[in-house]
């Protein structure tokens, strides 16, 4: 009977260090795959670092694009207003319509006109 209860203690034993074991193989995988999830999150916060950090310089130099455009408008705009208005433009078209500058001959098509006239004249005054 004393060896009966000492073998059951003995095979009690025995389970126990088995489940121990398989307890401690458990928790030894877990461990690793924990340490896998641990440096996969680093590697991902590494590359999302340099993904931020690529974005801040271009949101950087789109703010500096944004600027130097918005300077060259005010630039235009400016240029603009020392133009003048579309019913002053209206005002001198109808002026130069007016005058109508193209009936006005040059000094040269003066002189020649006048030449021409005093030749015709004396070829009549000498007939």
């Amino acid at each position: 009977m004393v060896d009966d209860n000492k073998e059951q203690g003995i095979g009690a034993s025995a389970q126990i260090n088995q489940r121990i074991r398989i307890i401690e193989q458990r928790f030894e995988e877990f461990r690793e795959h924990l340490d896998l999830i641990e440096s996969n999150l680093l590697e991902k916060e590494k590359e999302m670092n340099k993904e931020i950090n690529m974005l801040t310089e271009t949101i950087r130099e789109l703010r500096a694009e944004v600027k130097k455009t918005t300077e060259e408008y005010d630039k235009v705009f400016d240029k603009l207003d020392s133009f003048a208005p579309k019913e002053k433009l209206k005002v001198i078209e109808r002026y130069i319509n007016m005058l109508n500058p193209i009936d006005y001959v040059t000094k040269e098509e003066v002189e020649e006109l006048i030449s021409e006239k005093l030749e015709r004249e004396e070829k009549d005054g000498s007939i």
